[in-house]
């Protein structure tokens, strides 16, 4: 305008002054509602913020009337938003229950350092993040726990020792496929229940066992009683049928060694004894002790002929009497070697019957001929007569000697033996009677008398008068 050289220059200038200025309002008040609509639509985008919140700073943008106040209020806008996402952001974090005290502490600190709300979504994905992990690590430890549990439980079952091992399986199989602690301990509860019933019943057996292999080791036949009472004791002590069983067992086998050491014992003691019968006794002056000895050897297998008898109490009897009857044979051949000696020798010189029956008298009458008869058999309490049928092995006297001196059935001398007496009453004399073998006998001797082949006969009913031997 300083240039103008005329006032129309002067006017031009202000006039086109004026249209520029218009101009530059008219721009400036077109930015300003571009930048009020921009602000506007960032703000109607911030999510963080509340209805309210929004109003206000819409408000306030369009009310501005400078692009200043617009940038101001986009700047509160933006505040507001980044403080309500850190203010829901923490809320998110407060509300995750997979994060420890700790670990919530430490990223609420990192939310309200944040200084915009990606940084504060950052700590919340991290929050979400460190959520995932610490679940997998719990149910890690929960499966850790859960498999503890479970080892736990098996070997809870492995300890119960009234299970078969395919039962303990079946819970094993139950225990891991369980999915909680109240699952795995109703498994366990059967499972004990199960052991229990099977102790129950186990005990039940055991005691029914016991009774029957005591029963059995008392039909034992072949164990003393001593050894009885130690075998029920050791399977009153039994924990188990399996024990019972080989305690049982031992008793059988005791028995069964006893009865066969008894039986091998009394077989070896018989052939002992047979074998002195067959080589020691054939002299016919050995006769008795033969026969004895034979009627001995067959009253004692009878003994043990029958099978009830056959236990080691009875092979241990048969087996004594057979010693017995061995001694007593030795003892009869050294009785009958002292009765021949010269000095010892005995001879029958009377053998009659006597009989009135008008006057009802039926005696017998025997004299025997030797030395120091009186001292031998007269004094002698072993000294014993023997009046026999042989054939038919008919005893018809027996009488011990110094027991009838007294009433004069012996009268005996210092050389000869007396002897006489009734046969009234005697049963087996009130028939024919025939004595062929007389035999005195004392503790050091044995003597059959010498008949030289006589016989005494008679009938002791009908005979009437004497009869001698002959």
């Amino acid at each position: 305008m300083n240039e103008a050289r005329s006032v129309q220059e002067v006017d031009d200038v202000l006039a086109k002054a004026t249209q520029t200025s218009s101009t530059n309002k008219a721009n400036q008040q077109a930015q300003l509602i571009k930048s009020k609509n921009d602000a506007k639509n960032q703000v109607s985008g911030l999510v963080s913020l509340n209805n309210q919140q929004k109003e206000l700073l819409l408000k306030e943008i369009d009310e501005a009337d400078s692009e200043q106040k617009v940038q101001t209020a986009l700047v509160k806008a933006n505040q507001a938003q980044l403080v309500s996402k850190k203010t829901e952001v923490k809320n998110e974090i407060n509300d995750l229950v997979d994060l420890t005290p700790e670990q919530k502490t430490a990223l609420l600190k990192e939310v309200e350092v944040a200084d915009s709300t990606q940084k504060a979504e950052a700590v919340l994905e991290k929050a979400k993040t460190l959520v995932q992990t610490n679940k997998t690590s719990k149910r890690l430890l929960l499966q850790q726990q859960a498999n503890s549990k479970k080892i736990e439980a098996n070997n809870q079952v492995d300890q119960l020792a009234d299970l078969s091992d395919n039962d303990k399986n079946k819970f094993k199989e139950q225990i891991a496929n369980s999915s909680s602690q109240e699952d795995i301990n109703k498994v366990l509860e059967q499972a004990n229940q199960l052991n229990n019933q099977n102790k129950a019943k186990k005990e039940k057996e055991l005691v029914e066992k016991k009774n029957t292999s005591s029963s059995e080791i008392d039909a034992l036949t072949s164990l003393t009683e001593q050894q009885k009472t130690e075998f029920k004791n050791k399977i009153n002590s039994a924990t188990s049928k399996e024990d019972v069983d080989t305690i049982s067992e031992q008793a059988n086998q005791a028995n069964q060694k006893a009865k066969d050491d008894a039986m091998k014992a009394f077989n070896n003691q018989r052939t002992l004894t047979t074998t002195y019968l067959t080589d020691s006794l054939n002299d016919q002056k050995y006769i008795d002790g033969k026969t004895q000895l034979q009627k001995d050897i067959k009253s004692i297998d009878e003994l043990v002929k029958e099978s009830s008898s056959q236990n080691s109490f009875k092979y241990n009897e048969a087996k004594e009497k057979l010693e017995n009857a061995l001694t007593n044979a030795k003892k009869h051949i050294e009785k009958v070697n002292k009765a021949n000696e010269t000095e010892n020798k005995l001879e029958v010189t009377k053998l009659q019957y006597q009989a009135s029956l008008v006057h009802n008298i039926k005696n017998l009458l025997l004299l025997i001929t030797g030395k120091n008869i009186n001292t031998r058999f007269t004094t002698n309490p072993t000294a014993k007569l023997i009046i026999k049928n042989s054939k038919n092995d008919i005893v018809y006297f027996d009488p011990i000697i110094v027991n009838h001196i007294e009433n004069d059935v012996f009268r005996n001398t210092e050389t000869k033996i007396d002897f006489e007496a009734s046969i009234k009453g005697r049963k087996n004399m009130e028939q024919d009677v025939e004595i062929d073998k007389i035999i005195l006998e004392i503790d050091q001797e044995y003597h059959i008398v010498d008949l030289k082949g006589k016989t005494l006969k008679f009938n002791g009913t009908k005979t009437d008068g004497t009869v001698d031997y002959k």
